[in-house]
């Protein structure tokens, strides 16, 4: 019989927590001035690695939507609080156009999702609270 009581994970972040560029950039050794072009250029769709440098040549300010979701990230603490940031970045005003929407010539979301929370740690169980 159940005793009607929820469980919920609550992950209570302390203040000597890494952040994503800090720990990202301790794993590969590099300094935090090479992290936002190290994350850009894992984080682009495949198939855009050499098209996005060209249209940013070409179309100053093409990255900005990129550059920008990059840098936010880079301050998180967990993968957790990264889905407001991938919808800020759906609506930032940069993210428009033909070569971004339908060549998507632009971070992946997903792939960036997968770079924090293969960087950072998980939750772990002891932040279950009981109600």
């Amino acid at each position: 019989m159940k005793s009607g009581r929820t469980t919920f994970r609550v992950r209570v972040k302390t203040p000597g927590e890494k952040t994503f560029a800090q720990a990202f950039c301790e794993q590969n050794g590099i300094s935090s001035a090479r992290f936002e072009r190290a994350v850009l250029s894992r984080a682009f769709h495949p198939h855009a690695r050499w098209l996005v440098p060209l249209l940013c040549f070409f179309q100053p300010g093409f990255c900005d939507a990129d550059i920008d979701l990059v840098r936010e990230a880079g301050r998180l603490r967990g993968v957790e609080d990264f889905d407001a940031e991938a919808k800020a970045f759906a609506y930032h005003p940069a993210n428009t156009g033909f070569a971004r929407r339908v060549l998507n010539a632009r971070v992946s979301t997903r792939r960036l999702r997968h770079m924090i929370r293969d960087t950072l740690p998980a939750p772990d169980a002891e932040g279950a609270v009981g109600r």
